[in-house]
């Protein structure tokens, strides 16, 4: 199947591996075509293999870009990077690649971009960013030789395919899924593939457009993005990345700068008459609005400059099409407005005329490694599965489960007076389990692991109270095998984590 992917999808095919970043385009490949819109577009890689419209001496003072598929749209007449060139008056290098994540950002800009003359970077940062954290840290942890590009596309950490509609990165990358749509359209016409044609009746002119069901803002109310919601620990992970990222820049003397692209789904569901967008929203609220607010509060507990193009696109998108109809990236017309609207933003920020937003309230995130300042003791736990087997300060769970989300083990309840991380380190060989806090005997906030490797993981607990550490079990329906151990696992303050960039060493 990846080598379909490969010979079938242009993002794919033009890949190069390369072992540091991961991969880039082909070098000095010329693209040129027409796309879905009938436009002509012409362009052609440079040598380390990116779209770029320039690619200045080292010395010349120049606005670095880092993005994904977005900002490397080389379908488009006139992409992104080319308009935010003419308009914000300075070269611009663009190291953006389809499928690429914050830990790619940040590797390319240590190769490629560290040691040239900029002052700012800008960030281009997309919703497929926040589990691509999560498939890099799961590469490092099973990769078994492979490269990232050829992990990412060939299997999964159990060495199953990668296309199978029940493998993690199936659940979980909306590009992932948008590939395996292009490779085999036959197959996606026949059985609805995860997406609907719609018409597009709130804009100017009707048209019709290819929407993807199951965004995680279509499913999941405002809440679950919040610290202690069900989706925060991967929001938590992605901003420990962009964390990584900012001071790598700011070590080399720059700023970084964020801007947010909305996916086609959140611009344009808004304007679908009530029973289409019934097809797609599924949460309780009907609100799709959850991930930009916890974003932007990123930005400014990071003092980043922020642009959330959510506003300005949606608004665009009621007077003209900015995405294409079957591709999930902005068309020409929306790769005009990203630029415009980035150069605009980038001239503010420069000048001083916009400054990040003051924070409102505390996310928690990590910064460096936090240590477990409050170890949890198997030796103290109230309640264990028999299949927990006791080593040292730690356990391991290995056997068949008898249920699929039985509790594993609980220690004694807790007062909590101040935020707090429960923190669990050890490593996942089979099946998942869901680490928890427990208040009044109802789940008072999650976090699974179920990708198999070494896992880290911090569940903040925000709200005073008494609670219950709990390990259970989140097997799936098919099986309950597990297998997996826990190394260290207890409570350590959120203050001094994570505090305007503080770092918090390791001292293990």
């Amino acid at each position: 199947m990846y080598v379909r992917l490969r010979e079938g999808v242009p993002n794919l095919h033009l890949r190069r591996e390369d072992p540091d970043v991961g991969w880039t385009y082909r070098p000095n490949h010329r693209s040129q075509g027409v796309n879905e819109e009938g436009a002509p577009y012409d362009h052609t890689t440079t040598a380390e293999g990116f779209y770029t419209p320039d690619v200045p001496d080292a010395g010349a003072h120049q606005l670095v870009t880092l993005g994904d598929s977005f900002m490397a749209t080389f379908v488009a007449p006139e992409p992104a990077a080319w308009v935010l060139r003419e308009r914000v008056g300075l070269p611009v290098y663009n190291l953006a690649v389809g499928g690429w994540g914050p830990e790619n950002y940040l590797a390319a800009y240590e190769k490629f971009a560290r040691d040239r003359r900029h002052s700012w970077v800008l960030v281009v940062t997309f919703i497929n960013d926040i589990t691509d954290v999560i498939n890099w840290r799961a590469w490092q942890a099973n990769s078994r030789g492979l490269s990232y590009m050829a992990w990412i596309q060939r299997e999964n950490p159990d060495r199953e395919a990668v296309n199978d509609a029940d493998g993690w990165l199936d659940r979980h990358s909306v590009a992932w899924n948008l590939a395996r749509f292009a490779a085999r359209p036959a197959l996606a016409r026949q059985t609805g593939g995860g997406t609907s044609m719609v018409s597009v009746a709130g804009a100017a002119a009707p048209y019709t457009l290819q929407l993807i069901e199951g965004q995680v803002f279509t499913t999941h109310d405002p809440p679950a993005f919040q610290p202690g919601g069900s989706y925060y620990p991967f929001l938590g992970e992605y901003f420990e990345s962009l964390e990584r990222l900012r001071l790598a820049i700011e070590a080399r003397g720059a700023r970084m700068a964020l801007a947010w692209v909305p996916s086609k789904e959140r611009v344009y569901l808004p304007l679908l008459s009530s029973a289409d967008r019934a097809r797609f929203v599924s949460n309780a609220s009907g609100d799709i609005g959850g991930i930009e607010p916890v974003i932007a509060q990123y930005a400014a507990q990071a003092r980043v400059p922020f642009l959330d193009l959510t506003a300005p696109l949606s608004a665009a998108a009621r007077r003209e099409q900015v995405y294409f109809s079957l591709d999930g990236h902005l068309n020409g017309r929306g790769n005009q407005l990203l630029g415009a609207l980035a150069a605009e933003f980038m001239s503010e920020v420069a000048s001083g005329a916009i400054t990040p937003a003051e924070p409102a309230g505390v996310l928690p995130y990590r910064s460096g490694v936090v240590d477990i300042q409050a170890p949890l003791d198997f030796a103290s736990t109230v309640a264990r599965s028999p299949l927990v087997v006791v080593a040292g300060r730690g356990f391991s769970v290995a056997g068949v489960a008898d249920s699929q989300f039985g509790y594993v083990a609980q220690w004694p309840d807790r007062d909590i007076d101040t935020p707090m991380f429960v923190l669990a380190r050890g490593r996942l060989r089979k099946g998942g389990f869901t680490l928890g806090v427990l208040r009044d005997g109802a789940w008072a906030g999650t976090v699974n692991v179920t990708v198999p490797g070494a896992f880290d993981v911090a569940l903040p607990v925000m709200t005073p109270g008494r609670y219950t550490v709990t390990v259970a079990h989140a097997l799936p329906p098919a099986s309950r095998d597990t297998d997996f151990e826990i190394t260290g696992i207890g409570w350590s303050p959120i203050a001094g984590a994570m505090m305007g960039g503080t770092r918090v060493r390791d001292r293990r």
